[in-house]
């Protein structure tokens, strides 16, 4: 008998958080609570939900220190990442799968795999871009047979650029409202991504206070990966293309190099984006690259430029601001140059690099969660010179409080029963939240602000 086979009957819980009791799975939680307390407090209906994993203590006491909501989660134990058999009975409980169980090359294909054979749409935070090019060869088609969504990526590395450049591309062209416009290519010519801090709490203390362990994590698993020779390719998620040189992969490696050196614009010192550089470019362009294939066009690469904000270009403060970013630029590279090396020694590299990780499941300090507010903004400039700009407004860590937010707004998009525009396969953060505005994306923590 196939353990995975598709569900007879409808799902009966909308959305399942696996991994809840890491230390991101608990934030992800503590969001939905908050959340489903709005909702109800307003008179609205919010979808059901559940915690699951394997140790059935550990998520009631997840449960037990939830701000209260009614009817709480359903907790469902004894889902182990390694055992298809449990997954498959998970995946075919849910409409949507939320998987918070990192790091993720290792256990996240066999969730997946479970997700897809019922037809469940799955996200999660994954940054091993080697894992998601054998995710995009391995499950884009039986995804798209299955009428489902698979996500990665879908925390703050690169839903927000992700989803900001979608807004401003169709902003630059006049796509009508709800419609899906070019993505990034076609009449677009260029698109640039700027991260601005508006707020960071005082006495960050640690690196952990500031950078995601996961993230820390993600780039570990890259380094010991076979596959980690991508890095560094804005076309490594091009639906073709991968390693190979074909003609869409080719004209995005000229049209849209990966460029780690910090950069002027609008007047503005930018700098490569953090902890990593080279996450978000392949991303945009399997926007672009997928939207195109769906409308039948050719896919036409924009120059993709992103950085972080660190002020006036001008002065002799710029100077000072220039150089810790021209120092992250020296180790950006020195990672594209590591990750070239034999596996033997990138291994060993990530057998110690490793030790030093802070320990699963933790996270910064209590304070440091807090006091956090940053804004992405895309501007699109189409043939013509005609601009959209878009902007996704947030608070909370970005590593952990604001990833958690994100992954739960894609999560109950995809939950909606009246979705409509709804591109199955193995897609992007921006194509899974769609061309419209989605209230998930209208609240105090997170505001979407297209032009």
């Amino acid at each position: 008998m196939d353990e995975h086979a598709p569900r007879t009957g409808a799902p009966d819980v909308d959305v399942v958080l696996l991994g809840a009791t890491g230390f991101t799975g608990r934030l992800a939680a503590e969001r939905l609570a908050v959340l489903q307390q709005r909702a109800r407090s307003e008179g609205r209906p919010f979808p059901t939900w559940a915690v699951a994993g394997r140790d059935r203590g550990r998520l009631d006491a997840v449960v037990a220190a939830l701000p209260p909501c009614a009817p709480p989660p359903e907790v469902v134990a004894g889902v182990d990442v390694y055992d298809v058999g449990s997954l498959a009975r998970l995946a075919a409980r849910t409409r949507v799968l939320l998987n918070a169980v990192g790091p993720y090359t290792e256990t996240a294909p066999a969730v997946i795999d479970a997700c897809v054979r019922t037809g469940t749409h799955y996200a999660d935070l994954s940054g091993e871009l080697p894992l998601l090019r054998r995710v995009v060869d391995g499950f884009h088609e039986p995804a798209r047979a299955a009428g489902c969504q698979v996500v990665q990526l879908a925390g703050w590395e690169a839903l927000p650029p992700d989803l900001v450049a979608l807004h401003a591309c169709r902003a630059a062209t006049g796509a009508a409202p709800g419609a899906w416009g070019p993505g990034a290519g076609a009449s677009v010519q260029r698109v640039d991504v700027s991260v601005r801090f508006d707020q960071v709490p005082a006495g960050l203390r640690s690196l952990s206070d500031a950078v995601s362990a996961g993230t820390l994590a993600s780039v570990v698993e890259i380094l010991g990966d076979p596959d980690a020779g991508l890095v560094g390719d804005p076309a490594g998620l091009l639906p073709t293309g991968g390693h190979g040189d074909d003609t869409a992969a080719a004209a995005v490696r000229r049209v849209s190099p990966l460029r780690l050196r910090p950069f002027r614009e609008g007047g503005r010192l930018l700098g490569p984006a953090v902890p990593v550089a080279f996450l978000d470019p392949p991303v945009l362009h399997r926007t672009a690259a997928l939207l195109a294939r769906e409308s039948g066009a050719p896919h036409t690469p924009a120059r993709l430029r992103e950085g972080i904000d660190h002020g006036p270009a001008g002065g002799a403060g710029a100077l000072l601001r220039l150089a810790p970013q021209l120092a992250l630029a020296a180790a950006q590279r020195g990672l594209a140059v590591v990750v070239q090396l034999p596996l033997s020694v990138r291994t060993g590299l990530a057998d110690v690099v490793r030790r030093w990780l802070p320990a699963p499941g933790t996270g910064p300090r209590p304070a440091a969660l807090h006091g956090w507010e940053w804004t992405v903004t895309a501007t699109a400039v189409a043939t013509g010179g005609r601009r959209g700009t878009a902007t996704l407004r947030g608070t909370g860590h970005p590593g952990y409080t604001a990833t958690a937010a994100l992954l739960v707004a894609l999560g109950l998009e995809m939950a909606e029963p009246d979705r409509d525009s709804v591109v199955a396969g193995v897609v992007t953060p921006g194509i899974a939240l769609g061309p419209g505005t989605s209230r998930h994306l209208s609240t105090p923590e997170l505001a979407l602000l297209p032009s």
